[in-house]
């Protein structure tokens, strides 16, 4: 587990779930910096110190149906895989509340088996969720294609405000480190085309620790810190950007 300089209680509950849920290490960040491929590689190296050879990876605002463990359906594949070998399992994005989910075929890889030697290269974000040298090696990949049944629950849009903040946010950080036109930052705040909303199966949240409240927490960190960055740079500097509803909670 890695730590990124939380500021909450969170390394508190993680050192209390050592043994229940088997965590052999906690790598404490001292300084807050948004570097995905380098906290991705410190899991990793870590991973591999201790022995790991399949890795799984989910952000942590997603988390795999639990009906993928019925019958151990996806340990088995996973112990099928062999290295440089990759699973891809679609993304499913909750809309609005856990109830509904957009019918939409998004697949991506979520899981691998480690050649022991490959590393995360990328921008601080959007890295991939597998090491851009696997991809060029030989391998096969396991398609778990059935969308009603497995797949990785997506619950970014479960709160749709804290969306628009999450949002904003990273629309700011990449504003301040990047050297990207407004349009491009932009861009991802276009409208989506509007998909096709279906009734969630409930077998999918079946785990004794699941609480939706969890999910609708406000991330008041993120409104501080970009309400500091517009203190620090100016309004006139993100003049154009899309974050209007940050600009509503300095009004506020």
């Amino acid at each position: 587990m890695l730590d990124d300089v939380s500021t909450d209680n969170t390394v508190a509950i993680v050192e209390s779930l050592v043994k229940e849920c088997h965590i052999e290490r906690i790598i404490k960040k001292t300084i807050w910096l948004r570097d995905e491929p380098g906290d991705r590689n410190k899991l990793l190296l870590a991973g591999r110190e201790i022995g790991g050879t399949h890795f799984i990876m989910l952000d942590a605002d997603e988390m795999i149906t639990a009906t993928c463990l019925k019958n151990n359906f996806l340990r088995n594949k996973i112990l099928t895989l062999e290295p440089c070998d990759r699973i891809m399992m679609h993304l499913i994005r909750l809309f609005s509340s856990i109830n509904q989910f957009k019918k939409e075929a998004i697949l991506k890889f979520f899981i691998f088996c480690d050649d022991n030697e490959s590393l995360f290269v990328s921008n601080f974000i959007h890295t991939p969720r597998i090491p851009i040298p696997l991809y060029k090696r030989d391998g096969k990949d396991i398609v778990i294609g059935e969308l009603e049944t497995y797949g990785v629950l997506h619950f970014d849009e479960v709160n749709l405000t804290k969306r628009q903040i999450k949002r904003a946010w990273y629309r700011c950080m990449e504003r301040i480190r990047t050297d990207k036109s407004i349009a491009e930052l932009n861009g991802s705040s276009e409208p989506e085309k509007k998909a096709l909303l279906l009734d969630s199966p409930q077998e999918w949240f079946a785990y004794n620790f699941f609480d939706v409240k969890a999910y609708m927490i406000p991330e008041s960190w993120r409104e501080r810190q970009i309400l500091e960055w517009l203190q620090t740079y100016g309004q006139d500097y993100f003049a154009g950007l899309h974050i209007e509803e940050a600009l509503k909670k300095q009004k506020a």
